[in-house]
């Protein structure tokens, strides 16, 4: 067990502008109560709601006292910004992201504590999502899931090893001693993760390979199974295709992490890194013209990233590198 801190698990649910779905997450929470004897706590992160959320959770879990609830605070908007925030509130040695719209299956927590105590090795757990809505699922839906934190995340449970090497933020649980030492020795999200208006995503990979860097494993459990719910607005072609964006768009930073984890770290970066990447990329792009091969948006999306981030690119992925290689040498 973690010394510093105490033995138990701690539910971090991060929102924003909540009400409309928050309350289905809350009782499945509580329902967890009735199934074990752990220490557990709940700690909700409203970031920057400005919707009544704070009242209907409140409402929602008056007279509950089996275990310790709270709501706190965090301005800045962003995922990452709020996950950091329920980290310096836990007070348990397992931290539980839990997302809004997560309906915990009733020995989610206990099953997931057992896996935990079992294996020192494992620094971050994943679980199965369900897809649920108010509407039906449509036909197309199955073959994108893993984008909207849904499906199996490895064909059965065990390590999760190969071309994935991460598991989806939703239902994610981690060793708070480890989140803890990455961020003293200088772990820093480059994406924030969704905010209000921005379906950014990336932060959870970024976790889950500076964990494996450090030398911990990412485990996966089929049998640690949740609903999440997916609002009808998110059930469109429209909605993923921007999300989808989103989401390679945050890669460019974490690619970094993956391939210093693969051995396929840059030994320096040179001056006007950003410049050659992009030279590099318009190069790509031509041969795929010659190719007849249409399909640039990923790397329309690098050229723009890099323009979008010529200032800061080349020192970011030198901090990225000179953090990996101290991780190694711990």
């Amino acid at each position: 067990m973690d010394k510093l801190n105490k033995e138990g698990v701690t539910i971090v649910i991060c929102f924003y502008n909540a009400a409309a779905r928050i309350v289905p997450t809350l009782k499945h929470i509580i329902d967890q109560s009735a199934r074990n004897n752990l220490n557990t706590e709940l700690v909700l992160v409203n970031n920057a709601s400005t919707d009544d959320t704070d009242r209907i959770i409140e409402e929602t879990m008056r007279g509950f006292t089996l275990f310790p609830w709270k709501i706190v605070h965090e301005k800045t908007p962003g995922l990452a910004n709020a996950r950091l925030c329920g980290l310096k509130n836990a007070s348990f040695d397992i931290i539980l992201y839990c997302d809004d719209d997560n309906w915990l299956d009733i020995d989610y927590v206990s099953k997931a504590d057992l896996i935990f105590r079992n294996n020192s090795n494992i620094g971050i757990l994943g679980g199965l999502g369900r897809a649920v809505s108010s509407i039906q699922i449509p036909d197309w839906f199955e073959n994108v899931q893993n984008y909207y934190a849904v499906g199996p995340q490895m064909p059965t449970s065990g390590r999760v090893i190969g071309t994935r090497n991460v598991v989806y933020g939703a239902g994610m649980l981690i060793r708070k001693s480890i989140f803890e030492k990455l961020i003293s020795e200088g772990f820093v999200f480059q994406s924030l993760g969704r905010t209000k208006s921005n379906l950014s995503a990336g932060e959870d990979s970024e976790l889950c390979l500076a964990v494996q860097i450090m030398g911990y494993h990412i485990q996966y459990e089929e049998s640690l199974t949740f609903s999440h719910f997916i609002e009808p607005r998110r059930l469109t072609e429209t909605y993923f295709q921007k999300m989808k964006n989103g989401i390679s768009t945050s890669g460019f930073y974490s690619k970094f992490y993956l391939d210093f984890f693969k051995g396929r770290n840059i030994v320096e970066v040179p001056s006007h890194f950003w410049f050659k990447e992009s030279i590099y990329t318009i190069l790509n792009i031509f041969n795929s013209l010659i190719r007849l091969n249409f399909n640039l948006k990923r790397e329309l999306s690098l050229i723009l990233f890099l323009i979008k981030e010529r200032s800061n690119y080349d020192i970011t992925v030198k901090n990225i590198l000179v953090f990996c290689r101290k991780l190694t040498k711990k």
